[in-house]
């Protein structure tokens, strides 16, 4: 029995370990297993001769599965690759995009710079929002403003002082800040200190500058993705390799149900969340991985929004 013969049978055992009947579905399986490890035969023989598979390991800081799925949905729309997300209870273990073989290496580039580009654009914009959320507090009605420190038991004058210490920093440390300059931002830093320290863990503005923050992010990260999702072309694939590059995933999974990537809707509910939102979007519109591919494979020149 020639390779081909050999790997065309183990191929058949695994499409038949997909039977409704269990006893033909465990018997083809370990008939394949026994095979493969006989004849020493790895997983991605058996996928189509164009058609392979590359695993990538998510970068530090960014193991979301959420987050990652988004990453993604960007990259399969731009590559016309199939993105599958390994993962355990508590965490993302691996991606692996499934494709053209000439398109994988450019896949996990690509991965790369959008998932550097999305950790710097988030931390850079945690800058300033919980001094933010403070100054929102700041700039309430006075009796309103009275009504939260009342509950509080915080003196106006003591907050007053606080307001006029941050004010003077945010001033003079923030644009520097956000041009990366390593004091202004240390400097920032024992802004968001102060602000805790002064307010403590559960006091009710305290609560309402943690949600104002929490919101702040969700609505900066949902517009930052969709914006680089929105303005990449979509790869023109036609149905015949669509068909193959999933069978190759059946293959690989046996059948298995998978993680995969599709871009989610998003819906906002505060005015926080809608301002962060916009700001992401203006910051994700700066970036594009259309360079980047062109640089690095020319093949993806055949990316196109036209019908």
């Amino acid at each position: 029995m020639t390779k081909d013969q050999l790997l065309e049978k183990i191929k058949k055992l695994l499409a038949l370990s997909n039977s409704s009947n269990p006893h033909e579905a465990a018997t083809a399986l370990l008939r394949a297993q026994k095979l493969m490890e006989k004849y020493n035969i790895e997983k991605d023989s058996l996928i189509d001769d164009d058609i392979s598979f590359i695993e990538v390991t998510p970068i530090k800081g960014l193991k979301a599965i959420n987050l990652n799925r988004d990453i993604g949905a960007i990259i399969s729309k731009a590559f016309g690759v199939e993105t599958i997300y390994v993962s355990n209870k508590r965490s993302l273990e691996k991606i692996m995009f499934f494709g053209a073989k000439d398109i994988l290496e450019s896949c996990e580039y690509i991965y790369v710079i959008l998932s550097r580009a999305f950790l710097f654009a988030k931390n850079n914009h945690a800058i300033g929002v919980k001094t933010e959320a403070f100054f929102q507090i700041c700039d309430l009605p006075k009796k309103e403003i009275n009504r939260l420190l009342r509950l509080d038991e915080i003196e106006k004058s003591d907050f007053d002082i606080l307001e006029t210490k941050i004010k003077d920093i945010i001033d003079c440390n923030l644009n520097q800040a956000l041009e990366g300059n390593s004091i202004a931002i240390s400097n920032m830093k024992t802004a968001d200190k102060m602000i805790d320290t002064f307010l403590g863990n559960y006091s009710v503005i305290d609560m309402y500058i943690k949600k104002y923050v929490e919101q702040s992010k969700k609505g900066f990260v949902a517009g930052f993705l969709y914006s680089i999702y929105n303005n990449v072309a979509q790869y023109k694939i036609d149905e015949q390799t669509k068909g193959r590059i999933l069978k190759a995933v059946d293959q690989y999974f046996h059948g298995a149900t998978v993680k995969t990537s599709k871009s989610r809707g998003y819906s906002i509910s505060s005015d926080a969340e809608y301002n962060a939102y916009q700001k992401g979007i203006k910051s994700g519109s700066s970036v594009s991985i259309c360079t980047a591919i062109k640089n690095r494979a020319k093949e993806r020149l055949l990316l196109t929004n036209e019908s």
